[in-house]
């Protein structure tokens, strides 16, 4: 349906989303010749730091969130099983083969690697504009972008043209608002919530007095939470999906839209990564990637011998659920993914 609905809008459709290009772009994407990935979002993306909050961010939070150069570039990527949301290594840290360390050494390690500078925050909204904290210490999404262009693009050694922005956000929109009693249209707030996506965008795509502008963006849509194991569990039980399918449809095509009209409008090229139809396409095909629960988790998937005594909790090897727990997907699941967009993005390059 997606695909039917917007394939007049952009300019080519790839293996897994859309790539909406302007009409005179500065210069042509090319995957293989980034250097870097600079990434904001949620817990679907956070990667630990060791001058992060633990189990949210790389770097600070809202109760601390000045940080010096000096503290930016000694910060270090943490690898284990706590270090992501996903017990294991991410999509990003797979796409960029960044897993640990200071990230501009990351570039050297082979051909194909890329510095990782993460700035997403586990539990984060769009703004507290739309929709309150999680906690005090949450820093949204249009503060990390804040943040990152006062704090951190000053002093950042990455070439703009050369670096992808991704942005993966909305799963604690969409989750929040479901059961907000004030939000008579949902597409409406849906809009809304968008809006103040793109325009906290807005530092990124002007040239700063350090850094050229950033040409080439990222968009991930929402994953298939209509199917999480919550929501399996109220499907059993007879009660009302949060989000339903409508709702995370409704998410997903305003954003494919939105994505066309904001690329076109600031003149950079925007690209859209369909998340759902990926994961679904795993959830599918689950045996063929190794999967063999689509539908549940290990209740004690975070316990620390988990990896090597997962038959003493009556649970499969972790990396064959697709669910790592309620809400979040394993690292498995994130490699597939992973390199799924990089395929899509190796196929929207020059």
């Amino acid at each position: 349906m997606l695909l039917s609905c917007l394939a007049f809008l952009a300019v080519g459709y790839l293996s897994y989303g859309y790539s909406f290009a302007a009409v005179a772009p500065h210069s042509p994407f090319s995957w293989s010749s980034t250097e870097a990935l600079l990434a904001f979002g949620d817990s679907y993306t956070y990667v630990q730091g060791s001058r992060g909050r633990q189990n949210y961010s790389f770097i600070g939070d809202n109760l601390a969130p000045d940080y010096s150069p000096a503290q930016l570039l000694s910060d270090r990527i943490v690898s284990g099983q706590s270090s992501t949301a996903e017990g294991g290594p991410n999509w990003v840290e797979y796409l960029t083969g960044c897993y640990e360390g200071l990230p501009e050494d990351c570039s050297g390690h082979a051909k194909e690697d890329k510095q990782l500078w993460d700035f997403a925050f586990a539990g984060a909204d769009i703004s507290v504009r739309a929709l309150p904290r999680h906690h005090n210490y949450t820093v949204m999404l249009d503060e990390q972008i804040e943040r990152y262009s006062v704090q951190a693009r000053p002093y950042l050694q990455v070439d703009s043209k050369k670096t992808l922005v991704a942005v993966w956000i909305g799963i604690n929109d969409i989750s929040d608002s479901a059961t907000n009693s004030s939000i008579s249209d949902h597409k409406e707030f849906y809009t809304y919530l968008q809006s103040l996506m793109f325009a906290s965008l807005e530092p990124l795509t002007h040239r700063s007095s350090h850094s050229s502008a950033f040409r080439n963006f990222l968009f991930m849509s929402l994953p298939p939470l209509e199917v999480s194991p919550v929501n399996i569990q109220r499907i059993a039980k007879n009660e009302t999906l949060l989000p339903n399918a409508v709702q995370v449809e409704i998410w997903n095509m305003l954003m494919a839209k939105a994505v066309a009209k904001w690329s076109r409008d600031n003149g950079v090229h925007g690209m859209l990564f369909d998340s759902h139809m990926a994961l679904t396409l795993i959830l599918d095909n689950a045996d063929k990637y190794g999967i063999r629960n689509t539908t549940g988790y290990c209740p004690h998937y975070d316990a620390p011998d988990i990896a090597t005594q997962y038959e003493s909790y009556g649970c499969l090897p972790i990396e064959q659920y697709f669910w790592y727990n309620s809400g979040h997907l394993t690292y498995h699941t994130h490699r597939v993914l992973a390199d799924m967009v990089g395929q899509f993005l190796e196929e929207n390059s020059a």
